[in-house]
């Protein structure tokens, strides 16, 4: 379970570097694709990187 939010972690920072690489700005389509698919993980990585949170702080 951890290994796919792992993944999703990773493909939302891939989508993030994306918007900024100059090909994309460039490409409306694209930015779109990219802005769009980073709005139906981020609910999903926020969550994740909260709970990773308490467990660090658990752990301490």
């Amino acid at each position: 379970m951890f290994d796919k939010l792992e993944e999703v972690v990773a493909r939302y920072e891939e989508l993030n570097q994306m918007l900024v690489n100059p090909e994309v700005l460039a490409d409306s389509k694209k930015m779109i694709e990219c802005n769009k698919a980073i709005n139906e993980i981020t609910e999903i990585v926020e969550k994740y990187k909260e709970y990773k949170k308490y467990v660090d702080d658990i752990e301490k």
